[in-house]
Order: structure tokens, then C-alpha cells, then sequence
């Protein structure tokens, strides 16, 4: 049926379907009995309620105040709509025509539309704070709106810290003032069916009752978890691998039961919110594969059933293909295929647990009889998936209680199978006793027959022959024998003596090897030592370098300072000779002056004097600072001669130590060959031990052989007399027979 909105919504049934238009004023009931009273009173009911809107007005939801612990949200006081592309945002949805769920249930199945609800909550007078908890834990994605502008975007496909409360479920805080009204949206999506158990709490009695529900919910997970330890414990006690696979199938259930009921969010895997989403087929898909390896190995069908066997092994490849199926991103299809995959398995599992208590199975009836309670469970539980049953307490807990009934009754199975493997090991014991009785009757009656034949064996004269013909062979190859052991007899002594010579010279041998290990160890201690001292060589030729250089530094320095003073001294110099000239100029201009230039000529011949005197020194500083130059360039040169020299000589140090170091790898290889050489050598001498003590033992047998031989070759020589006896004795009762018959022939 087309649908103007595109709000279609597909419900699963067992036995048939029906579908919801979200946006039509008709709805289309589709089963496989067709029954015309039933349509039109269908469609009588869908005219009278579209007749009449008011009936459809959902009624605002009062909240708990005073002794009322908790209100829900029933169908009644709901409205939803059906978003088929899953993306219209809040104020297009709010313009959308939303339809009363009254009488329809708050659950609506499976589908891929994203389902939208609205209802009213009313404040009493006094105002207050409340928890709004969406009891269904399988949504991927739950958008709440309040009409005061608060929102929150949870569920198990976003993070765990998106929940306002950490809880199994979602859980919302909601703050009114006394009287108000709130108008709240919510959007939910998911793969796994869609349901609005809506609650409104006083906070109080909300945490004791999680406090009461988590009490209990350890209790129950804590005692399967106690029989799974116990199934497992049996496992490694009597290997048998039934026990393995039902520890594993608890494990894989109890998996499920936490994904269904939102507790495996909390115990760690909320923190990958896209296996979070798909751990309810993954835990149903795990569920499937070992349940159907426990009827394979429980139930054996393959001994009564090989049909049944083979069927059973096709459902195991299909269930193990689900498990990878589960990480697909529309895993929609993967739970449907679960489900039909339940539902066409049923049949198969209640037909071979039959089958084996048909063919005399005992624990088969233990199987059946907790199969049904379980399959009572499951089907309570999935009527509340397309909404066909209400979700509360009671049909949330079948499955968990059936589970415990199952488990019960399964591990009871599972001791009856003990005793009846008991009883088949007692009868088989009996049995074995029988034989046992009939094959001593038997062995009586052949040594009775046995003697019998000795007696006529003896009776045989043509025996007696042979017997002494075979004693006297016997003895000589006795004899033969007996000097072949003396000669490997003395073999074995002297193989005896090589091996005592090789064990003292592997000890010999052992003492060396030690005290060559001793000797390389000494060697890599005074290799080590010998780097230290070259290390630490090193350090004082860089601080001699270091040094050096400082020196050098300090010398072009003073070189530097020399050449700045010889460049003052020629600057004096050149002075003095211009004063020396001036005072000459000065002289000659005195004399020329005559009387009155006589005291400017005492001052000119005071100041030539002085020139004189300047630069007099001033050659003496030019002399002393040449000699200054030419000692600081020699003492240059000589130093970095010893810089050189110095750095030759830490290189050829760094070779040193190269040499000790690779003189040390050489050691501690040769250490190694010598632990090698010291391992093969201890073999070697054990081996030569075990040879010795080997060829000891050999030498004591051979000689215990050559003594049989010789008794042999005495009982051979013995057998042979006898023999000559017994052929005297066989000639005598021959004629006496024959006298006999005679006499008798005669008589």
C-alpha cells in the first residue's frame, strides 16, 4: 500500500505479518485465515475511532508526588509518528500528524523507520524533580526533546558518557515547577525491535529499586556463572568435551541475556559503541553455534539418527556464517535471520531430543522436558517484540527464568547422562566377567585335550626319532653359539675398556676446557681493564689538547700584543727623530739669534739629548720585542708540533682500544666455542658412561647367555637319552598293543 509519508513499518510475526501506515487513516490486517466477520468489525472499529479524534488525544501523564513511588507512560497517553528517512530534525517532525497509540501497546517491532512519540507530563503543585526512564535498552539511537528547549542524545551506538545516568536503560532527569506542563519528543532508532516502556520516578524509590534489581541481577548471573565454573571443572576432571561445550554455550547465553537487558553496556563494551549495537545477534548467533554442538555431543544423534546428524551440522555452518554477519553496519537482516533461523531450528532440536528418548536415550528426557520450559520463555518473550504481548515484568523475566529452569534441568541431564554411562560400564563389566567364566571352561577343556594329545604324541615312536634327531642338533648348534658369545664376550670387554678410557679422557678433557674458560675470562677482565686505562687515557690527552690550544691562544695573543708594541717603538721612533731634528733647526736658529737665543739653545740641546736618549731605548724595545716575536714564533711552532704529536697519539690510541675491543669480541666467541666445546665434551663423556655401563650390562647377558646355552646343550644331551628311553618304551607298548589286538583278534 503506498503511503504519502513513506512511514511504513514491517512487525515480524511467527505465523504471518501486518503492517502500520504511519500517515493514512487506514489500517490493513493481513493473516492466513481469512474471516469476513473479522474485517468488518476491523474496519467498523478503525471508522469509529477516526470518527471520533477526541478519543485518540493522548492524556497528559500526572507525575508521582507524595506515597506514589512511580507513574508509566501508558499507549493511552502516547502519540507517535513513523520518520522513514530517519533525518527530519525536530521543528518539521513537531508539523507532522502524529496518531494516539490507545490500545495499540508502546512497542512497535522491528523496521529501519525511526520511531517519534510525544507525550505530556503535568507537575503537581508543589513542583519537583523526577527521573524519566525509557525502559527498553536496545536503542541505537534515543534523541529526547523537552518543550522548555533541554535535550539529550544517547544510546547504545554513542558513547557511554552520553547517559545522564549510568543505568542499564535510559534514564532522564526531569525539574518542574508546581502545575507545569512538559511537552517531550523522543526519537528512537535501532536494528533490534522498538519499544517505549516509559517510566516516570521519584528519585528515591527509582535508586532503591535499581539497588533491589541489581542485587538480584547478580544473584541470578552469579549462580549460572557458578554452574558454568562447575561444568568446566568437570571438563578438566573427566575430558570429556560435552562439558566444555555447555560451559561455553552458558557463557554465550549469559552474553545474550546481559545484551538484551543493556547490562553488557556497563560491563565494558559501551565503550565500543558499534559492537555495543550489535551484541544482541552477535550473543545470538554464539547461543545458536554452541547449543548446536551441545545436541550434537549430549545427544549423539548420529547413533540413531544419522538424518537428524546431518541436519543438525548444516544449522552449525549456518550459525557460525551469523557470527561474522552480526558486524555487518544493517544488522536488521542479521536478527531477522536469527529469528528465522530460531524459529525453523525449534523443530529440529525437539525432533532429535525425541528421536533419542525413543531410541532409549534416558537423558534425552531431561533435554525435552527443559527445552520446552525455555521454548515457553522464548516465546512469551518474543510476543512482546512485535507487540502481541505487553512488556512488563513478567515478560521480561521468561527468558531469564526459563534459562535458570533450563539450566537446572540440563546440568541434572547432564549427571543422568554420568550414571547412565555408569550403568553402561557396569553391564559391560558384567559381560566382560561372562567371558571371562566361559573362556576359563574353555581353556579347562583344551589342556584336558592338550593331555590327551601329549599322551598320544608319546604313543608315536616316528616322534621319538625326530625329537632325538632335533636334540642332537640342538646341542651342536648350542656349541656354535656358545663360541660365537665368547668371541662377542670379548668384544665387549675390550668396547668395555675404550669406553672407562674415553670417560677419564672426556674428564681429562673437562678439567682443560675449564681451565681454558678460567684462562678467556682472565683475558676478558684484563681486556676490559685495559680499555678503562685507555679510556681514561683519552680523557687526559683531550685535557692536554685542550690546554694546548689554550696555550696556542694565549701565544698568538702575546704575538699580537708584540707586533702592536715593535708598531709603538717605530711610531716613537719616527717621533724621536723629528724631535732630534727640530732640536737641531732649533739650535742653528739659537745661534743664529746670537745673545738672546742662547737659553732657547740650552732648552733645544736638553730636549736633542732627550731624542737621543728615546731613541736610544726605543732601538733597545724594537731589539728586545724582535727577540720576544722570535721566541714566541718558535714557541708556537713547537706547540703545535706536540698538538699534532698529541692527536697522533690519541688515534693510535683509538686503535689500541680498537684492538682490545675486537680482541675481547675475539675472547668472549672463543668463550662461547669453549661453553660449546665444554657442553659436547660433558655429552661425550656421559655418553661414553652410558655406553660403558651399556657394554657392562651387555658383557652380565652374554654371559647369563652362554651359561642357558651350555644348559641347554646338557638338557639337549638329556632330551636325547630320554628320547632313546622313550623309543624303548613307545617299542614295548607298539608290541604290547600289538600283543593285545593280537589276543583279542585271537579271542
Amino acid at each position: 500500500m503506498a503511503n504519502p509519508r513513506g512511514g511504513k513499518r514491517l512487525f515480524l510475526n511467527t505465523g504471518y505479518t501486518y503492517a502500520v501506515e504511519g500517515a493514512t487513516h487506514t489500517i490493513m490486517t493481513t493473516t492466513l485465515f481469512r474471516a469476513d466477520s473479522f474485517l468488518i468489525l476491523s474496519y467498523l472499529s478503525c471508522a469509529l475511532l477516526l470518527s471520533c479524534p477526541e478519543l485518540l488525544q493522548a492524556r497528559p501523564v500526572d507525575l508521582p508526588h507524595g506515597a506514589t513511588e512511580r507513574a508509566a507512560i501508558s499507549d493511552s497517553n502516547m502519540e507517535y509518528w513513523l520518520d522513514s528517512s530517519r533525518q527530519m530534525p525536530l521543528d518539521e517532525v513537531r508539523n507532522q500528524e502524529f496518531r494516539s497509540r490507545a490500545g495499540l501497546g508502546t512497542s512497535f517491532g522491528l523496521g529501519r523507520d525511526a520511531v517519534w512519540i510525544r507525550f505530556t507530563l503535568q507537575a503537581p503543585e508543589n513542583g519537583g524533580r523526577w527521573l524519566l526512564q525509557f525502559g527498553h535498552p536496545l536503542y541505537d539511537e534515543l534523541d529526547v526533546y523537552f518543550s522548555d528547549g533541554t535535550s539529550y542524545f544517547t544510546g547504545r551506538g554513542r558513547p557511554l558518557d552520553s547517559r545522564p545516568v549510568e543505568h542499564s536503560t535510559f534514564v532522564i532527569p526531569v525539574n518542574l515547577e508546581g502545575g507545569q506542563q512538559l511537552q517531550v519528543y523522543a526519537r528512537a532508532t535501532s536494528g533490534d525491535s522498538i519499544k517505549y516502556p516509559v517510566v516516570v520516578w521519584q528519585p528515591e524509590d527509582f535508586y532503591k529499586n535499581t539497588s533491589e534489581l541489581r542485587l538480584v541481577t547478580g544473584l541470578y548471573y552469579g549462580g549460572i556463572f557458578i554452574i558454568f565454573l562447575y561444568n568446566l571443572l568437570l571438563f578438566f576432571s573427566l575430558r570429556d568435551r560435552v562439558y566444555l561445550v555447555y560451559s561455553a554455550y552458558l557463557l554465550s547465553i549469559l552474553f545474550f541475556m546481559a545484551a538484551e537487558m543493556g547490562l553488557i553496556n556497563l560491563a565494558g563494551l559501551g565503550l565500543l559503541p558499534y559492537v555495543s549495537e550489535r551484541s544482541v545477534p552477535l550473543g545470538m548467533a554464539l547461543t545458536l553455534t554452541f547449543l548446536n554442538l551441545f545436541i550434537l555431543d549430549f545427544l549423539s544423534p548420529g547413533k540413531y539418527s544419522p538424518a537428524l546428524k546431518r541436519t543438525n551440522q548444516i544449522y552449525l555452518v549456518f550459525f557460525v556464517l551469523l557470527i561474522p554477519a552480526s558486524f555487518v553496519p544493517a544488522y536488521l537482516y542479521t536478527v531477522l535471520a536469527g529469528i528465522l533461523a530460531v524459529v525453523t531450528y525449534i523443530p529440529v532440536l525437539m525432533a532429535t531430543a525425541i528421536k533419542g528418548l525413543r531410541a532409549g536415550f534416558r537423558p534425552a528426557r531431561v533435554f525435552l522436558l527443559s527445552w520446552s520450559v525455555m521454548l515457553a520463555g522464548v516465546l512469551i518473550f518474543a510476543g512482546t517484540v512485535p507487540g502481541w504481548l505487553p512488556t512488563n515484568l513478567f515478560t521480561r523475566m521468561a527468558i531469564p527464568v526459563g534459562l535458570v529452569i533450563q539450566v537446572v534441568l540440563l546440568s541434572l541431564g547432564l549427571a543422568d547422562r554420568i550414571r547412565e554411562l555408569n550403568a553402561d560400564l557396569n553391564q559391560e563389566r558384567e559381560s566382560l566377567e561372562k567371558q571371562k567364566s566361559s573362556l576359563q571352561t574353555v581353556l579347562d577343556e583344551a589342556t584336558a585335550t592338550a593331555n590327551e594329545l601329549r599322551e598320544v604324541a608319546r604313543e608315536q615312536s616316528d616322534l621319538v626319532e625326530q625329537l632325538s634327531e632335533m636334540s642332537s642338533d640342538q646341542a651342536a648348534a648350542s656349541e656354535e653359539v656358545s663360541a660365537s658369545i665368547e668371541g662377542l664376550t670379548e668384544v665387549t670387554v675390550r668396547i668395555h675398556s675404550s669406553m672407562e678410557g674415553q670417560a677419564k679422557s672426556g674428564e681429562e678433557m673437562q678439567g682443560k676446557v675449564h681451565q681454558l674458560r678460567k684462562a678467556h675470562e682472565a683475558v676478558i677482565q684484563k681486556s676490559q681493564q685495559s680499555n678503562q686505562s685507555v679510556e681514561d687515557m683519552k680523557g687526559v690527552f683531550s685535557d692536554v689538547t685542550r690546554q694546548l690550544d689554550a696555550l696556542q691562544n694565549q701565544i698568538r695573543e702575546i704575538e699580537q700584543g708584540g707586533r702592536s708594541i715593535a708598531e709603538l717603538v717605530k711610531v716613537i721612533g719616527e717621533i724621536t727623530e723629528k724631535v732630534n731634528m727640530l732640536s737641531l733647526n732649533a739650535s742653528i736658529e739659537a745661534a743664529r739669534a746670537g745673545e738672546f737665543g742662547r737659553g732657547f739653545e740650552v732648552v733645544a740641546d736638553e730636549v736633542g739629548k732627550l731624542a737621543e736618549q728615546t731613541g736610544g731605548r726605543s732601538r733597545e724595545i724594537s731589539s728586545r720585542v724582535e727577540q720576544i716575536q722570535k721566541s714566541i714564533v718558535g714557541g708556537t711552532r713547537s706547540t703545535e708540533s706536540t698538538v699534532s704529536l698529541v692527536q697522533n697519539l690519541a688515534r693510535d690510541i683509538e686503535k689500541v682500544q680498537s684492538s682490545l675491543s675486537e680482541m675481547g669480541r675475539s675472547v668472549v666467541e672463543q668463550n662461547q666455542v669453549v661453553d660449546v666445546l665444554e657442553k659436547h665434551t660433558v655429552q661425550l663423556n656421559q655418553k661414553s658412561r652410558e655406553i660403558s655401563a651399556e657394554a657392562s650390562e651387555q658383557l652380565a647377558s652374554m654371559q647369563e647367555g652362554r651359561t642357558t646355552i651350555r644348559r641347554i646343550s646338557d638338557m639337549a644331551a638329556s632330551l636325547n637319552e630320554a628320547n632313546q628311553k622313550l623309543g624303548a618304551i613307545s617299542e614295548r607298548l607298539r608290541n604290547g598293543a600289538e600283543n593285545l589286538a593280537a589276543r583279542i583278534s585271537h579271542s
